[in-house]
């Protein structure tokens, strides 16, 4: 899945990162991104909620109108629910190797 792909991504630029002294800063970046990634897509499903709940932002909106919005809204909360999944279970993964 394309989601899996990013996380394997961004754990291989973290186990490539060295600093000039030579000591892998591979846990500290790879933790960073996630938990950033896990943030954004946080704040990303916060909004999406908050658009189905509210609707469509017309100012006398149809039921179509609505109902679109909220498909929309649904749309977008299920692609960032699997992005929260994939993030989480990367992190997850990251955690194991590291104990």
């Amino acid at each position: 899945m394309f989601v899996g792909n990013i996380t394997a991504d961004l754990c291989r630029i973290g186990q490539n990162y060295r600093s000039v002294s030579g000591v892998t800063k591979t846990g500290k970046i790879t933790g960073l991104a996630l938990w950033s990634l896990l943030i954004v897509f946080a704040i990303a499903l916060l909004l999406s909620v908050l658009y189905f709940i509210h609707g469509s932002l017309e100012m006398f909106p149809t039921e179509e109108q609505h109902d679109k919005a909220r498909m929309t809204a649904s749309f977008c909360i299920l692609f960032l629910v699997a992005l929260e999944a994939s993030v989480a279970a990367g992190l997850m993964i990251k955690h194991r190797k590291k104990h």
